[in-house]
């Protein structure tokens, strides 16, 4: 199982309530990231869209949580 979550930029709790609530029903929790529509995602001060550099992100993240899975 893989938790994502996406909100304006104060995440932790929800977050933290998420996977607290992936490991309660048993399911082994792989990772966990957050990503934001407001908040930067990144620290470059780039002028690209940060709903794009998340979905960057997002796409990365599953990437390595495939590589995980497979080895």
């Amino acid at each position: 199982m893989v938790a994502i979550t996406l909100g304006s930029g104060a995440t932790k709790r929800s977050q933290r309530i998420l996977e607290e609530l992936i490991k309660k029903r048993g399911a082994k929790l792989m990772g966990s990231r957050e990503f934001w529509l407001m908040k930067p995602n990144n620290e470059s001060k780039s002028k690209r869209s940060n709903i794009k550099i998340a979905v960057e992100m997002a796409n990365t993240f599953g990437k390595e949580i495939a590589k995980k899975i497979k080895n």
